[in-house]
């Protein structure tokens, strides 16, 4: 199956969708990292935490090669080069998110060290032992076949390289009930979410083992992330009635999304993981 790209551009095209990402995310297309389980720190920081979680995991080292698969708008990919010294490539399928990545690189005076390009992370450009390193923020639930993207990150990864990626994962089937079942179905065709069904705890490292990664770690970090999650959930209540009184959810898909996933988040039925492997 190939990745959804008029889903996805679909998605990311929506007015909500751009000033979201823009105004309350500060163009990071992820959450935040909160040390201590609690909304202490600014939105920002967080953001920045999470960022500095991915290079935890990665041991990054300077003046290594490191790929950042649906690199979006480019604020991990231009932080860490920043930050670590690293040289990072980032894909993304949608070429106006790269346009912004790359204006990001140049104001911050990192074009030397980054490269935006379009491409699918299921079958890449490169060659095989390309970084030295690969990374991911919650995009690979956009992806309808997880083996075919481990399987290319494990390719373009010299030996000895290292994968880390956050996701959103879901409880069994069964602990949803049918109202629930139906409004997350809606959740994902909106958001171009193809893949999200295929991360269940446990599931995903047996696919990263079967693509030949070794040394899997699959962690449940979602008390560090859920301060940043209901953040959001606050901010789309204040407005959100409105949205459903003119039946505008599509049209509103992350306030949607927000409202109905918050109490899921809360009884441990949504869930967000961060995902680490060796290629040996």
């Amino acid at each position: 199956m190939q990745t959804p790209v008029k889903d996805i551009a679909r998605y990311y095209s929506k007015k909500e969708t751009k000033w979201g990402y823009t105004l309350i995310m500060h163009d990071s297309k992820h959450l935040g990292w909160y040390p201590h389980k609690k909304a202490n720190i600014s939105e920002w920081k967080a953001q920045e935490n999470y960022q500095d979680k991915i290079a935890e995991c990665l041991h990054l080292k300077k003046e290594q090669k490191v790929l950042d698969g649906g690199c979006g708008r480019g604020v991990a990919a231009c932080y860490l080069a920043s930050k670590y010294g690293v040289f990072v490539t980032g894909i993304d399928l949608l070429e106006f998110e790269l346009a912004i990545a790359k204006k990001r690189a140049k104001k911050l005076g990192v074009e030397a060290k980054t490269c935006f390009q379009v491409a699918d992370y299921t079958k890449t450009p490169f060659q095989k032992n390309s970084f030295d390193a690969v990374y991911a923020n919650e995009t690979l639930c956009h992806a309808p076949d997880l083996n075919k993207v481990f399987r290319e990150f494990f390719r373009v990864l010299k030996p000895g390289g290292r994968l880390a990626f956050f996701e959103f994962v879901l409880a069994e089937e069964s602990k949803f009930s049918e109202e629930e079942a139906k409004r997350l179905d809606f959740i994902i065709e909106e958001s171009a979410m193809v893949g999200l069904k295929q991360f269940r705890p446990k599931a995903v490292s047996t696919i990263l083992r079967d693509a030949g990664f070794s040394r899997v770690s699959e962690k449940d970090v979602s008390d560090y992330l859920k301060p940043s999650f209901l953040r959001l959930n606050r901010i789309a209540k204040s407005w959100f009635p409105i949205v459903k009184i003119f039946g505008l959810q599509k049209e509103f898909i992350n306030a949607t999304s927000a409202i109905f996933l918050g109490p899921l988040v809360k009884r441990k039925l949504f869930r967000f993981y961060i995902y680490s492997a060796v290629k040996s």
